[in-house]
Order: structure tokens, then sequence, then C-alpha cells
């Protein structure tokens, strides 16, 4: 018998195919634990399984190999808002925590810290500091959406790779850590 414990924004089903290769495994978790089908599972919870019980070893090692993270559980937070925006920014982070410093001339701005859980929105022009911890030390793609103008913007302490997928104007400071021209040109 093996432990696995669950990440942030991930249901029993994510779990399932994760470990499983398929939605049936929910049967074997609910035998190994002391959960229900109806159970909402938190981040950090352990969950016991049979590492020789898998459905479909295929899928099971294609998400460990391609490291995919199923993780579709409830958000508390109305998607509907950015349903319809590209992301104008993505970062490929790594470590237990993103640190970034924003101030909107204007527009809003939408962070999914990839992590499933709460985007936060942010409205208005004041400075506003996001320290964003994360449950593991592993891998998120943090996205920014929204139809925004920036004064300032300090991402040099999320540790990651940046792409800003159009230009953003930036018309205070912007400060990273990469030292990437590329990235200054397309954040005039």
């Amino acid at each position: 018998m093996k432990q696995y414990i669950v990440k942030p924004g991930q249901n029993i089903y994510d779990i399932s195919v994760l470990l499983y290769g398929s939605i049936e495994g929910v049967f074997d978790i609910l035998v190994n634990n002391d959960i229900g089908i109806n159970d909402t599972l938190t981040a950090g919870t352990v969950i016991n399984y049979d590492e020789e019980f898998i459905i479909n070893e295929g899928i099971q090692k294609w998400l460990e190999e391609n490291n995919i993270l199923p993780a579709n559980g409830d958000v508390n937070f109305d998607v509907s808002e950015i349903v319809d925006l590209q992301p104008r920014i993505i970062v490929d982070q790594e470590g237990p925590t993103s640190l970034i410093e924003v101030t909107l001339s204007s527009g809003t701005m939408y962070i999914d810290w990839g992590d499933g859980q709460n985007i936060d929105k942010l409205t208005g022009t004041s400075a506003k500091m996001f320290d964003h911890p994360y449950n593991d030390d592993g891998k998120h793609v943090i996205r920014f959406y929204g139809n925004f103008a920036l004064r300032n913007f300090d991402i040099r302490e999320i540790n990651g790779t940046y792409y800003a997928l159009s230009q953003c104007h930036v018309s205070g400071s912007f400060k990273e850590s990469t030292g990437r021209n590329d990235l200054k040109t397309l954040f005039l």
C-alpha cells in the first residue's frame, strides 16, 4: 500500500486518473480510505492506494512522463469573468511561493496562480503586493489575464520563466530577474 498527498484543486476523480489511469480507480480509493464519493478533498490529505492496481497503464504512465497533474476541483472564483479573455503574461514558476508587486495605470488584472486556488482580481491604481504560497514545491503556470495598463510591475521574486504574449505598457518601472532583453521589448 502506497500513499499519495492530495494537491490543491484535486478531486477524487483527478486522483483516480492520476494513480490508476482511469476514473474506475475511485472504487479502490474509497475502499482503502475513510472517505465518501461526495467528500471534498483538501490539499495535504493523505490517500492510501494499491500501486499494483493500475487500470490503464498507458494513461497513468503518460500523465507521469509528461508531468501532468489533473486538478479539476472547485475553486472559489467565478471563472466566467476570465473565460473569454486570453492570457497576456504567462510564467512557468517553480518553488513554494511567488511574490509580485504590481500597480495598474488602468483596467483590471486577473492572476491565476496555477494551483487551483482562488484567482486574484486587481482593479484601481493602488500598489498591491501578492505573496502567494503554494502547498507544494512543484511547478505552476501563472497566467495574467485582463485589459490593463501597468504603472509598475515587479516580478523578480517569482522564480520562473516569463512570457509576455502581447505588449504590456509599463509607464513606471519594470523589474525582473532574468536580464532577458526580449522581455524589455514586451514590457515597454
